[in-house]
C-alpha cells in the first residue's frame, strides 16, 4: 500500500490505528500487505529506510501503513503506533505511516472497538 496523497502537516505522533491481517493465532499476526508475521503484544520497528515515491514524484518515509479508522472491511485489528513519518490518503481513507507498531491483543482490540 502506498499513499496517493501525502498531507503536508503531521498532526499525530502516536496513538491507535488499524491494520489488516490475514490471521492472528498463537501470538502471531500475519500482515496482509506489509511486515510478514508480527508478534502480538510486542513493539516492532520497520527496518526499511528507503523512502516511498508517490505518484506526484514526492517521497515520504517508509513505515507501517495504518488506517486511521476501522471501516469494518477485511480483518482489521487495532495497533498502537508511534514515530509517525507521514500521513495521507489511499483509496479515499486516511492513512498513518508509522515506524513502530504494536499489534494489540484480542482483549485490548475488543476494548478499543467499544470506545
Amino acid at each position: 500500500m502506498c499513499l496517493d496523497t501525502v498531507y503536508k502537516e503531521i498532526k499525530v505522533k502516536e496513538g491507535i490505528g488499524w491494520k489488516e491481517f490475514g490471521y492472528i493465532d498463537n501470538g502471531w499476526a500475519e500482515s496482509l500487505f506489509q511486515g510478514g508475521c508480527l508478534r502480538v503484544g510486542k513493539w516492532i520497528r520497520d527496518k526499511n529506510t528507503t523512502p516511498i515515491r508517490v505518484k506526484n514524484d514526492s517521497d515520504y518515509p517508509a513505515g507501517f501503513h495504518l488506517y486511521k479508522e476501522n471501516s469494518g472491511e477485511w480483518h482489521r485489528r487495532c495497533v498502537q503506533f508511534r514515530d509517525v513519518g507521514a500521513t495521507g490518503q489511499q483509496f479515499n481513507e486516511d492513512i498513518i505511516v508509522a515506524r513502530e507498531i504494536r499489534v494489540m491483543t484480542k482483549k485490548e482490540s475488543k476494548a478499543e472497538e467499544r470506545r
